[in-house]
């Protein structure tokens, strides 16, 4: 039902069945996949990063997870947690090698925790 909405060009409704379907058990695990790409296109990364971590639970060892794994690092580095992001390049890089777009992912994720870091040691104590 959520493609056939999706199809239509109604996200919303799509959505809506995209939630009744990964609250049902067993839940299907591309209806995760799904309700992530509609979460993303509306800039609601941190809902679709954890979407797209369940379906990564979900189908680990049975399915490839470097496309997912990376999809997760870069919304990761978006939320601002670059330690997560590197674990997630760790896990795409395990599935796919080291491509190009992981290397640089990987330098994004380092930049943004060095600068995490730097921010950190600045600042002073709040008393």
């Amino acid at each position: 039902l959520g493609r056939a909405w999706q199809r239509a060009g109604d996200a919303d409704a799509a959505a809506r069945a995209w939630r009744r379907a990964v609250a049902r058990l067993p839940a299907r695990p591309a209806a995760y996949l799904l309700l992530a790409d509609l979460c993303a296109q509306d800039r609601r990364f941190q809902e679709a990063r954890d979407l797209l971590i369940r379906y990564a639970a979900l189908v680990g060892g049975i399915e490839p997870l470097a496309a997912v794994a990376t999809r997760i690092a870069a919304y990761s580095i978006q939320l601002g947690e670059p330690q997560l992001a590197l674990r997630w390049i760790d896990r795409a890089m395990d599935d796919a090698g080291e491509t190009a777009g992981l290397a640089a992912l990987r330098r994004r994720a380092m930049a943004s925790r060095s600068s995490d870091q730097a921010g950190r040691v600045g600042r002073r104590p709040e008393s």
